[in-house]
């Protein structure tokens, strides 16, 4: 048994039990930890209208009971008989739609390699297998963002929509498998869960044999749940078709002007400014202009559209409605007929209003395109103008850069050659003596020294005298100005 001062714990946060029934929790938690043995769950199906309470002769019934009677495979050893039972004893209603209970629910105890599980069968309503597993995972995920001691994980059982809850009692876990084939839900509640056991695939491969000659989609999807007016009334959409509605693109009678492209997606002009310090010519930019507004145009309405109306559903999604003894829909081909009828007639009016609405913005966008192309090839001529200018300074400035760079290596080719000239006058003046090599004298005699260097003298040629003497370049002449005679 859980210890009791564990319980509270399944309680706090908002987390996964709030709402919830404490003590069938408990419960819960003690069949997954007891030795085998008989344990009656408590019932939780809800009044849900005529499929709440399925027959007991029903195929839906006869298959969960047959599911829970040989569950998983034979590497399963059996616990405990099946009992009828709660759909989920851990209900979750963090969200905002309460927990959803299935119409027939059974369950037995059973062990995997000694671990202690408790195998369930639930009973859908019509078409509701796949939003079971939804709604489940939304409200785990809920009570998750509350207290952070659920998690959820969406999953795949043998190519079926699972979930894997996980929640956390105290010092204990709790692991929820539940994975639905058509409109059954097969689950496995304990500690720990065997998700890649062959046992659970060889369940699944069960359910998949036994319902495929009984059920018209194995596979439904969440949508599915509308096609029932039974369980949610106010969430019936029935099982629907689509037709298509296609109308005339509408001929303008205005004339329109030429297409004229490289009119279209004008850049502003950026004007630059004049050279400084040199005379120039032109001396202006042309006035300037703005740049005329492009006028948008309108978007086309599409041609044609889809329209979805009821049809009749005399097979019911998911397993079908004789899978658990469900009314049939009272909806009569005559009443799709109509309702297809008015839709596609009220599509069709709105197509060509559509159409004409968009005709008439179209032609007056053509109107407003003529003075624009006028407008935009003035400002295209403009923009010539500018850059012809542009040109006009940007050549005198490369004139300048030019003379300037000519003046500034004549100078610098006139200060080398003072420096080559002055190198060469003090090596003249201020190089050491060649030594001399006279006759050996007596040792210690007078006459055996030589005569001392001049102090500061240049002992080895500068490196500068090792190149040839700079010339100078001739003086360069300043560009022509550009400038008129009369605008000088």
């Amino acid at each position: 048994m859980i210890p009791q001062s564990a319980i509270p714990i399944l309680a706090l946060g908002g987390a996964a039990l709030v709402g919830a029934n404490l003590a069938a929790a408990t419960e819960y938690l003690h069949v997954v930890r007891a030795p085998a043995g008989p344990v009656v769950a408590q019932v939780a199906a809800q009044d849900a209208g005529p499929e709440a309470t399925p027959s007991v002769d029903t195929p839906g019934n006869a298959a969960a009971k047959r599911l829970i009677g040989k569950p998983l495979a034979k590497q399963v050893r059996v616990r405990a008989a099946a009992q009828r039972g709660a759909s989920d004893i851990l209900n979750f209603n963090c969200g905002k739609d309460s927990a959803d209970a299935a119409a027939v629910a059974y369950q037995r105890h059973v062990a995997i390699d000694r671990e202690p599980l408790v195998a369930g069968v639930e009973l859908w309503p019509t078409g509701y297998g796949a939003a079971a597993i939804d709604a489940i995972l939304q409200r785990a995920a809920a009570c998750a963002g509350r207290g952070g001691q659920v998690t959820a994980v969406k999953r795949k059982v043998a190519g079926y929509p699972a979930v894997l809850v996980t929640i956390l009692a105290g010092a204990d876990t709790i692991r929820t498998l539940r994975w639905a084939v058509g409109d059954i839900t097969l689950s496995l509640t304990g500690r720990d869960i065997p998700l890649d056991d062959a046992a659970i695939k060889g369940w699944s491969r069960r359910a998949t044999a036994l319902l495929q000659p009984i059920c018209a989609d194995l596979k439904p999807s969440v949508k599915d749940a509308r096609r029932s007016p039974w369980r949610d009334p106010e969430r019936y959409r029935g099982l629907s078709d689509r037709a298509t509605v296609k109308a005339d693109l509408p001929a303008i009678t205005e004339e329109l002007p030429p297409k004229r492209r490289k009119l279209l997606g004008l850049a502003p002009v950026e004007r630059p400014g004049p050279p400084t310090g040199v005379p120039y010519w032109p001396a202006r930019l042309p006035v300037k202009q703005s740049l005329p507004e492009q006028p948008d145009r309108p978007e086309r309405p599409p041609t044609k559209r889809s329209v979805r109306f009821q049809i009749p559903d005399p097979t019911g999604p998911g397993c079908g409605w004789s899978f658990t003894a469900s009314p049939t829909p009272t909806f009569t081909q005559a009443e799709s007929d109509e309702q297809r009828d008015e839709r596609l007639a009220e599509t069709a009016q709105k197509l060509d209003e559509d159409l004409a609405r968009w005709a008439a913005a179209e032609a007056q966008w053509w109107g407003a395109m003529v003075d624009y192309y006028v407008e935009a090839l003035a400002y295209r001529e403009y923009a010539e103008e500018v850059a012809a200018v542009d040109r006009a300074w940007d050549s005198i400035r490369d004139d300048w850069s030019r003379y300037y760079l000519r003046v500034s290596q004549r100078q610098q080719a006139i200060a080398q050659r003072e420096q080559w000239l002055a190198a060469s006058q003090a090596w003249q003046t201020n190089r050491c003596p060649p030594k001399t090599q006279g006759p050996k004298k007596a040792r210690g005699s007078a006459n055996n020294q030589q005569p001392p260097a001049a102090s500061g003298c240049l002992s080895a040629v500068p490196e500068i005298l090792w190149k040839p003497l700079p010339q100078i370049p001739p003086q360069p002449a300043p560009p022509a100005d550009p400038r008129p005679p009369r605008a000088r």
